[in-house]
């Protein structure tokens, strides 16, 4: 959003150059991020065996997930409004996000192999409410709202829009001879930057 400042002193242009940079450095780093983690997984996989978990984990995980997101709410309300917003906004929004992520994943990826319509559909609507939440900050709003709507861009927002899991998928594409070819430039485009 750099090129969205209107405090900074630079140029129409050079705001635009600044935001294509972040964005270009930002995948390049989500890429070999997944290239460093494969290659790590690839080095520890003769030594750690992988061990399906029991279903009783999961739902103790998913219950023990759930719980501390609704431990959040009491903390939000008790924390003085000097700093909540700061504190917990965020967290109070995030695991909704992350909620919404997993299951447009789950309903969507199936629908089309070739391409991760789910994933797809997350960012686009993240990013959508990104640029809704940060325009109605600039309107005249009250600090708590700001608040608000701070932590919905922080915490729904963040977790909606996470350019690690598309870079997974550009790193690893889906079978497919339309974009074999542009995922493998892109890939090689990534590990240039780095």
């Amino acid at each position: 959003m750099s090129w969205l400042d209107p405090s900074s002193e630079h140029t129409g242009f050079q705001n635009f150059i600044d935001g294509v940079t972040k964005s270009a450095y930002t995948i390049a780093i989500s890429i070999s991020s997944v290239m460093f983690g494969k290659y790590l997984g690839s080095q520890a996989t003769p030594y750690v065996h992988a061990i399906r978990p029991p279903l009783v984990s999961r739902y103790v995980l998913s219950i023990l997930s759930i719980l501390c997101f609704f431990a959040t709410i009491p903390i939000y309300v008790l924390l003085p409004p000097r700093y909540r917003h700061e504190a917990t906004a965020a967290l109070l929004f995030a695991f909704p996000g992350t909620l919404c992520r997993y299951f447009l994943s789950i309903k969507l990826n199936p629908t089309k192999p070739s391409f991760p319509l789910g994933t797809f559909v997350a960012n686009s609507a993240g990013t959508a409410l990104l640029g809704a939440f940060h325009v109605l900050q600039g309107t005249h709003v009250n600090p708590r709202t700001c608040g608000l709507l701070q932590g919905l861009e922080d915490g729904l927002c963040g977790c909606l829009t996470t350019c690690q899991y598309i870079c997974s998928g550009v790193a690893y594409p889906p079978p497919s001879p339309c974009c074999d070819i542009c995922f493998r430039k892109l890939v090689r485009l990534g590990k240039g930057y780095c």
